[in-house]
């Protein structure tokens, strides 16, 4: 008769007296009630759970049943119900099996049986039981210490299993050993906490993964052990950073926030220092808090009421179960990332849902159900937050190659980004900006891993390093094969056509192609990276500073071709001039903030400047008004008017509340200056009849007759492998002459910086004993206050100061060497790819350090925007020779343009 037979023919009444009975003799109707609501679990399935749901409460209580077969068809019936249970009834029975895990004595079979139906649950459906676990781990941990063994083992093997509701990538790969062994054993807690601190994460933190971690936290801080307790309060900073929404913090706060109240007072600086953090974190994630049910009880109202216009004959349990399960379907589906086509496609699953379970009982008039199905969707719509109403206004049509909302980044215990929005379109070139150390290549590594959640795995991505990795003795043709799709795929052999074929439409030289890819310059390197990444026609190319170790020529190649790149790209790069020429949009890392512009590098500039005068101009009237309001009140208090300062104290209040902040302007990083130099007479570093030649190769240099002196402002150009390097080598030193000499002036000294300068830092070591240990007290008297803010100057945070140096970025290690060249005075600066890892703005605060230098400098960049700022002469190094170049760098670069254009690459 199916299911709107159950209510008409009153079997849930008989079987509601028969499960309530007391007597002794009515064992064998409880038994068989129960047996039978089990089996109309399996029969009717969805069809059942309006009545069945209801029903769980009782049959976990007959678990306990003093009557044993009473209590197996207890464990039969709830099984049953669970075993077919929808995935949108998952929050409707989840009370009674925490209940049933409360339960104490009895032999524990109630706890048991309950752990057993919610592990069930986990395993069916892990997205909506994820979201109950707040509620559910610590009664699990209680199950882990209660005094039977069997509930123990029960406790132990739910843990693993309710873990896999987490969808937080980090939490449930990298760190759920050591949480789930921590969660057992309390010894363990210092281990996981510190393994927390050193994980990448790159997803938010929602309450299902809190739910596993915070109980360990909250350990960690209750702790005696003062070292303890403060990684768990950096823990805890991190994770409330990370929240993907406030109320996945709610169930914790009243927890968390009375033991941080606490140790705002503790009596080690160090961990009142961190615990103020974490405290200001866990507010700022808790915001105003707002009850997480209340958007499902909106939409379930909604639902109701739609039903009861639609279907007035709907029996009221179904309309109640109907009006749970489309809450929970909607949430389910719209609740994560924002895009049109899910609410588009809600609709009709929310239609074809309901009709479902009304058919049996109803028929709707026609478009009645389509109606109610609508009404929930625009009922969800606008109970959005205002950010994701905004997404959907924006998006339209638009045609995304990646769209990924409110994801996070943090490192080595450093949140570096939070609640950010990567949402790509088909066509757009993206350039990633942002200061050294926050997290733009950790970015792009994770997206090259896909390994945040939501980003789709079928998307062809490929990833262009600034550095090649490559065994020694591997050939430029055998290097492709293993870098193709096919190989790469487990596939077999390559055709070798097809590698030569991709080498041509790269104009790779013939010669070269046997070569040993570790043998060739950084300019051919990146011309067989973008030979690769054509192979694998990528939808999404990622490029982390690709003109490092190129030179000019090979620079202009690259820009050339990836300013036609018809797909999706995302680079990051320290020059200008590049981001110009390529990008259509620009992305800016800042404050643990993404901002998304259009336009290049120069129109971001541009836009940004305007945007901090507009505040500037608001933030100023906004303060003018509040000093006004504050005098009116002073005086009016002072003259006994009280009725009138009252009024305007409450108006001044508001305006104080909504008050915008003083802009932070954009403004370098790197201000440092290098140390006046004693000017010597020329001849400073003669070249005299010069020549070099490597042992066994042929001369790279004849004849060379120059010098240069405290004036000189040179830059080196040519292609590379022309002997840029070498001759910078010989200026320095570290080579000689074959031929002829280089008589260094007795009194000059010389600065260096080359691309192997990071390699004498000690990357255990954080900065500031670093430096302090290579200029001692006994070299150089400063107090630690000096080497502070000295180092600040580059750009690091009291934090970053005290970091070891292997957790800072390149660019960040990059400025430590140029602190080290800045604190000795020098007579000539020799800098060889200087800008290499630094972030673009802190290219124009290198370019003012050495404009502002007294003494000479030769230069060897590719950064063309940096040459034009500091170099006055132009010096190509070519044909064995080094002639100087009539006109500006700019006028050079339109000549390779010129060249580059009759080569170009066919991206597709």
């Amino acid at each position: 008769l199916g299911a709107a037979a159950i209510g008409s023919h009153g079997v849930l009444q008989a079987l509601s007296e028969a499960l309530d009975s007391k007597s002794k003799e009515a064992a064998h109707a409880r038994e068989a009630a129960t047996l039978s609501y089990g089996a109309l679990a399996r029969a009717l399935r969805h069809g059942f759970e309006p009545y069945g749901v209801p029903a769980l409460p009782k049959l976990i209580r007959l678990l306990a049943d003093k009557d044993k077969k009473v209590a197996d068809a207890a464990t039969v019936a709830a099984e049953a119900m669970i075993e077919g249970l929808s995935t949108l009834s998952v929050k409707a029975v989840v009370g009674a099996l925490y209940e049933g895990m409360g339960v104490v004595g009895g032999g524990g079979r109630v706890r048991i049986e309950c752990l057993k139906l919610a592990g069930m649950l986990a395993t069916q459906a892990p997205g909506t039981m994820g979201p109950c676990l707040p509620e559910c781990i610590p009664l699990v941990i209680e199950c882990l210490n209660d005094s039977n063994a069997k509930v123990q083992t029960a406790a132990e093997e739910a843990l693993p299993v309710l873990c896999s509701c987490v969808q937080n990538a980090e939490v449930a790969s990298t760190l759920r050993d050591f949480i789930i062994d921590a969660l057992k054993k309390p010894d363990k807690t210092f281990d996981c906490v510190e393994e927390v601190l050193m994980t990448t994460f790159c997803n938010p933190m929602d309450g299902t993964s809190l739910a596993f971690m915070m109980p360990i936290i909250i350990r960690g801080i209750k702790d005696a052990n003062y070292e303890l307790v403060k990684k768990a309060t950096v823990c805890a900073s991190n994770l409330c950073a990370l929240i993907k929404d406030s109320s996945d913090i709610a169930p914790f706060v009243p927890l968390l926030l009375p033991l941080l109240e606490k140790n705002v007072e503790h009596s080690s600086p160090n961990i009142r220092e961190a615990t103020q953090t974490a405290r200001e974190r866990l507010l700022e994630g808790a915001g105003d808090l707002v009850d997480p049910a209340k958007r499902g009880t909106a939409v379930g109202a909604c639902v109701r009421d739609s039903l009861a216009a639609a279907v007035p004959s709907l029996p009221e349990p179904v309309a109640t179960y109907l009006s749970h399960t489309c809450a929970a379907l909607l949430e389910e589906r719209l609740g994560g990332v924002v895009r049109v086509q899910n609410f588009r496609h809600a609709v009709p699953a929310t239609e074809q849902w309901v009709s479902s379970i009304v058919e049996p009982y109803a028929t709707a008039e026609g478009g009645a159900l389509a109606q109610v199905a609508t009404a929930a969707v625009e009922n969800f719509k606008s109970q959005l937050p205002e950010e994701a109403r905004a997404i959907l206004a924006k998006s339209g049509d638009k045609d995304f190659a990646l769209d990924m909302q409110n994801i996070i980044l943090a490192f080595a215990g450093r949140v570096l980004l939070r609640k950010a929005d990567v949402r790509f379109e088909r066509g757009h070139r993206y350039g990633l900006i942002g200061q050294n150390g926050t997290g733009k290549t950790t970015l792009l590594n994770r997206l090259a891993a896909k390994d945040i959640n939501g980003f789709p795995q079928e998307l062809r991505t490929w990833y262009i390093r600034h550095e090649v990795l490559c065994d020694d003795g591997i050939d430029v043709r055998t290097f492709l094969k293993d870098k193709s799709p096919a190989k790469l795929a487990g596939g077999g052999d390559v055709d070798d056509a097809f590698v030569e074929a991709t080498l041509d439409q790269v104009q790779f030289p013939e010669e070269y192609r046997a070569a040993f890819v570790n043998s060739l310059s950084g300019g051919w390197k990146m011309r067989m990276s973008v030979a690769i990444s054509i192979m694998h026609e990528p939808e999404l190319l990622l490029l982390d500073e690709p003109t490092n170790h190129l030179d000019l020529e090979a620079c202009v190649w690259l820009e050339e071709h990836l300013a036609s790149y018809p797909k999706c790209l995302l680079l990051v790069s320290h020059s200008q001039d590049f981001l110009n020429a390529v990008c259509t949009h620009t992305l800016w890392l800042s404050g643990r903030l993404l901002r998304l512009y259009g336009g290049n590098y120069a129109k971001f500039v541009q836009t940004v400047e305007e945007e901090e005068r507009l505040q500037l101009k608001v933030y100023e009237k906004q303060q003018a008004d509040i000093d006004k309001l504050s005098d009116f009140v002073r005086v009016n208090k002072a003259n006994g008017v009280a009725s009138s300062a009252k009024s305007k104290k409450k108006v001044l209040e508001k305006l104080e509340t909504g008050a915008v902040e003083k802009p932070k302007l954009r403004e370098p990083s790197l201000t440092f200056s290098f140390p006046e130099c004693s000017r010597l007479a020329p001849p400073v570093l003669p070249f005299d009849d010069v020549s070099f030649a490597y042992p066994g190769s042929e001369p790279l240099y004849e004849a060379l007759n120059f010098g240069v002196d405290c004036d000189s402002r040179i830059a080196l150009v040519g292609p590379n492998g022309c002997g840029k390097s070498t001759l910078l080598k010989l200026m320095s030193g570290e080579l000689s002459p074959t031929e002829g000499s280089v008589k260094k002036h007795q009194h000059c000294s010389l600065g260096l910086y080359h691309q192997h300068s990071t390699d004498v830092l000690d990357l255990d070591m954080a900065p500031l004993p670093f430096l302090r240990k290579v200029f001692p007290p006994s070299v150089v008297k400063h107090t630690e206050e000096w080497w502070r803010g000295y180092l600040a100057t580059f750009g690091f945070s009291p934090e970053q100061q005290q970091s070891p140096m292997g957790m800072l970025s390149h660019g960040q290690r990059s400025r430590i060497v140029f602190a080290m060249l800045a604190m000795k005075d020098h007579t000539v600066l020799l800098l060889d790819e200087p800008t290499n890892h630094l972030d673009v703005d802190a290219v124009d605060g290198l370019a003012a350090a050495i404009k502002a230098f007294g003494g000479g400098v030769v230069l060897v960049s590719h950064d063309f925007r940096l040459i034009d700022q500091v170099a006055d002469e132009i010096w190509l190094c070519e044909d064995r020779g080094v002639r100087r170049l009539e006109g500006s760098i700019h006028e050079y670069k339109k000549a390779l343009a010129k060249k580059m254009s009759k080569h170009k690459v066919g991206l597709r």
